[in-house]
């Protein structure tokens, strides 16, 4: 609970050990690899939007040199 819940780590984790330690099938951990699934729908496309907004403004600035 609390703030570990919106760090991806966690559902890797837990499933990780889930599946390991506990020899469980795809049925036990699918809720993990759901939330790891949500987390990388959000997260990738904002990764790209913000890499590709601070990418723009090095090349206005002209702090980016071989652009």
């Amino acid at each position: 609970g609390g703030c570990s819940t919106f760090f991806p780590i966690m559902p890797a984790l837990s499933g990780f050990r889930e599946a390991v330690l506990y020899d469980c099938d795809w049925t036990k951990i699918w809720p993990q690899v759901i939330r790891l699934l949500i987390f990388a729908a959000v997260l990738l496309p904002a990764s790209l939007l913000s890499t590709r907004w601070a990418l723009r403004r090095a090349m206005l600035d002209g702090s980016l040199t071989q652009y």
